[in-house]
């Protein structure tokens, strides 16, 4: 296995803020062990023996020495989160869950604290389109549910099964077939999309060193009542003044929706609204930026991994956090992974160019490989033009001291020569551009894997890539071989 490093600018589609701005809070290590301290004080023992409760009851029995640390008034969180999405959803959520543990088992040894990583279901999402869905090569499997306005997390997760069953009928590997014979076993055992994540998540990352929030929860949701009613009345998102970027969102008068008869409503469509927000917090759902808000208040976290849209809207909400009273955590910008096959690891040894240079290029641009067979064509001669440069020169020389009149002798070698030349390196070229065939082929296989569709790898496909052709261990391996302290991106390659 060989892995490669390279700044996260110079990928193509790799996840990047969006304008001029940067986070306030400093991804370093001092900036942490303050942002500690402060937890330990400002989050209560009431809110940790109601986080431990629920944690309790949602996870793994074996979770539970990990999640009774937060019992402790000296730990604390690190998060990240990504909506419900068959098959775990695109790949990044795997890889945002391994930078998460990477970064909270470094912070725990630099702090002296416990520090436990919480994957954020965000089960309230109501996008089913983009949570039914798995791209598999050039294909989508999909599947439909007769509750599209519900929560996604409550949907059942048998409806799910079509699709993974489309997806075995595609599948040509034994490997892809006993990963989506495992992924039926779960979906099928299963409950609901929100138990079906879970489990999944689980069966890449150990119980026993991450623990998974569900936060529509009635008893957190109670919690929160504070700030929701803050919200309701003052308006808060709303009035203070926002960081606008790229990707803002406009906000509302009042940042949350509210369910009713099984859907996700605007308030402004519900007339029982504001008697609820005092009678029945437990019937509200944060919108995007209300949400940070309420991880916020009930995690004592001191860090959150999340990517480009996600440091947009958290950019927006800056100066709200203050207003609530809440801390505002450090935001670090999720790193990028991509996996090559064996195959297309064979295809990188043998292909002309700079991989990044073919990925931004693209296979249409025959110049990379026009170039690059001249070069070659350049290099195989110049070992030979000099020498022959040499012994003409020498040959004048004598012919113009022994017999200038064999000079028109030699110069009609020369002449010779450099039409032989000509006809050399003409049949070079010829025969470079007919193998030209092979470095298309390969450089296509390239950004195939790495830029389906042209688009980033991790942004297209889901697990099932990576676990195909690197094994069930892979997710494991990322969190050894991510920087916690670096945005990046890491490519996977074969060894021969």
């Amino acid at each position: 296995m060989r892995i490669d490093r390279s700044p996260l600018a110079d990928w193509p589609g790799a996840p990047s803020p969006a304008g001029r701005f940067s986070w306030p809070l400093e991804h370093s290590p001092s900036v942490y062990a303050q942002l500690s301290k402060n937890r330990a004080v400002t989050f209560s023992k009431n809110q940790r023996e109601l986080l431990v409760q629920e944690l309790l009851l949602q996870n793994k029995p074996e979770t539970a020495p990990l999640i009774q640390k937060l019992l402790l008034d000296t730990s604390v969180t690190v998060t990240t989160g990504q909506q419900i999405g068959l098959g775990m959803g695109p790949l990044y959520t795997v890889i945002k869950i391994a930078e998460t543990l990477a970064l909270a088992k470094e912070l725990q040894q630099t702090l002296g604290v416990f520090v436990v990583p919480i994957f954020w279901m965000a089960t309230e999402d109501h996008d089913f389109d983009e949570a039914n869905r798995v791209v598999h090569g050039h294909r989508v499997a999909f599947y439909n549910s007769s509750r599209k306005r519900a929560s996604v997390g409550s949907l059942p997760s048998q409806e799910a099964i079509p699709a993974i069953d489309k997806l075995k009928q595609w599948a040509n590997r034994p490997e892809e077939q006993r990963i989506l014979e495992e992924w039926s076993t779960i979906y099928n055992q299963s409950e609901t999309l929100s138990d079906a994540m879970r489990a999944l998540v689980y069966r890449l990352f150990s119980p026993e060193e991450l623990v998974v929030l569900d936060a529509n929860r009635p008893a957190l949701k109670a919690s929160f009542q504070p700030i929701l009613r803050q919200e309701w009345k003052e308006s808060v998102i709303h009035r203070t003044p926002l960081i606008h970027t790229e990707r803002s969102v406009d906000p509302k008068k009042f940042n949350a929706f509210v369910w009713k008869n099984g859907m996700r409503l605007p308030t402004e469509e519900v007339e029982e609204s504001e008697q609820w927000v005092e009678s029945a917090p437990e019937k509200f759902s944060p919108g995007v930026l209300l949400r940070p808000m309420y991880q916020e208040y009930i995690l004592p976290n001191v860090g959150y991994i999340g990517g480009a849209s996600e440091w947009a809207y958290w950019m927006q909400i800056i100066d709200a956090f203050a207003a609530f009273g809440l801390p505002l955590p450090v935001f670090k910008l999720r790193s990028s992974v991509s996996w090559l096959s064996p195959t297309g690891s064979r295809a990188l040894r043998h292909s002309p160019g700079n991989l990044l240079e073919i990925l931004h290029k693209g296979v249409s641009d025959a110049t990379l490989l026009q170039r690059a067979v001249e070069e070659s064509t350049r290099t195989e001669w110049s070992e030979w033009e000099s020498d022959f440069n040499k012994a003409f020169t020498q040959l004048e020389g004598a012919a113009h001291r022994l017999n200038p009149a064999s000079l028109a002798m030699v110069g009609a070698w020369r002449a010779q020569h450099e039409k032989f030349e000509k006809r050399w390196k003409a049949q070079a070229k010829r025969y470079a551009a007919h193998r030209l065939i092979a470095p298309e082929k390969r450089i296509k296989i390239i950004q195939d894997e790495l830029m389906p569709s042209g688009m980033l790898q991790e942004r297209k496909w889901s697990t099932l890539w990576p676990e195909t052709h690197w094994g069930p261990l892979f997710a494991q391996s990322l969190i050894h071989h991510l920087d916690p302290w670096k945005s990046e991106h890491l490519l996977f390659v074969h060894d021969d």
